[in-house]
């Protein structure tokens, strides 16, 4: 599946911003890439792409991490909403990072 085109589709966009270009460009899918960009840049529609190829492409699980609870919730209505038709399932897991670490996401299987 073209992951870009799908991303750009889903989020009504007409292309890619300079940075996000850059990363796909760079090999974004084939690699480990640091990602340091300003607050409002594009850093969560990169996570997106990469989440997606890893579900999507290589059949395997993503999982997006978010420091606060609001942004995680944001995050995950809209990648619920995005991804409905192409993926098995979208799960949340709100829990504090104190919480036993074979618990934390029991239902992603």
């Amino acid at each position: 599946m073209d992951i870009p085109a799908f991303v750009r589709d889903a989020n009504g966009f007409s292309g890619f911003n300079p940075m996000q270009e850059k990363a796909l460009s760079t090999g974004l899918f084939d690699q480990n890439i640091v990602i340091a960009s300003p607050t409002a840049s594009g850093k969560t529609i990169i996570a997106e792409l990469c989440g997606l190829d890893f579900i999507l492409n290589k059949k395997q699980k993503a999982i997006y991490m978010a420091p606060l609870r609001a942004l995680a919730s944001e995050h995950f209505t809209i990648s619920k909403k995005n991804t409905a038709r192409n993926t098995k399932s979208v799960s949340r897991c709100p829990r504090e990072t104190t919480t036993p670490r074979r618990t934390i996401c029991n239902d992603l299987t």
